[in-house]
């Protein structure tokens, strides 16, 4: 480390307290603004901490030092109140990536059908956990929207087999409602739950 690294000491305790991942030793107790960016900079180049792990680090040192000025009043000025938190760099979605993800849900034809409509018909989450069976045509999609506007989505005939297999299965999750996609326990699926398949495949 440089000599504005040095005045930062990780001690590694894990994200659960970040708080407790750094001290400050200068020699005459004040910490420069630099200096906080110098300890953000230690943790990438040094540690190895992904964005978002330095993002909850910032996070949680604005929050201290805002509780210091105004609720301790033990600090005069918040030298960290402007701290950025840093942005992850958008990730293309390729070719690669798509095959990827749907030979990762292949095993499941539910998490399959959903994918696959949420990659190929451009269905947004909420749009997928909404949707009945009613909706389905042997063509398309009929999709409601504000005011029950209605838009037609025509399905590819891949699309229109993913969904044609999955309507056979999903008799056997016993589904309560009319729902195109449903739990293991038989209620609509979230769109909480398919935004797991996704992270995790």
């Amino acid at each position: 480390m440089d000599k504005k690294e040095s005045r930062i000491k990780w001690e590694g305790k894990g994200l659960h307290k970040p708080l407790q991942s750094f001290s400050v030793f200068e020699p005459n107790g004040q910490l420069l603004y630099d200096d906080m960016y110098a300890f953000i900079a230690y943790l990438q180049k040094e540690r190895n901490c992904s964005i978002a792990t330095s993002g909850c680090k910032i996070i949680s040192i604005r929050q201290f030092w805002k509780y210091l000025k105004i609720k301790a009043h033990l600090i005069e000025n918040n030298i960290v109140e402007e701290l950025k938190v840093l942005k992850q760099a958008k990730r293309i979605f390729n070719l690669e990536d798509y095959i990827r993800l749907l030979m990762s849900v292949e095993d499941s034809l539910r998490n399959y059908c959903s994918v696959y409509l949420n990659l190929n018909c451009t269905l947004h989450l909420v749009e997928l956990t909404n949707l009945n069976v009613d909706q389905i045509s042997a063509q398309s999609v009929t999709m409601i929207g504000k005011s029950d506007k209605k838009r037609q989505i025509y399905l590819t005939p891949a699309a229109k087999n993913a969904v044609n297999v999955w309507l056979i299965e999903r008799n056997n999750y016993h589904p309560h409602d009319n729902a195109l996609f449903s739990s293991n326990r038989g209620v609509r699926l979230t769109t909480r739950a398919i935004q797991i398949v996704i992270k995790n495949s």
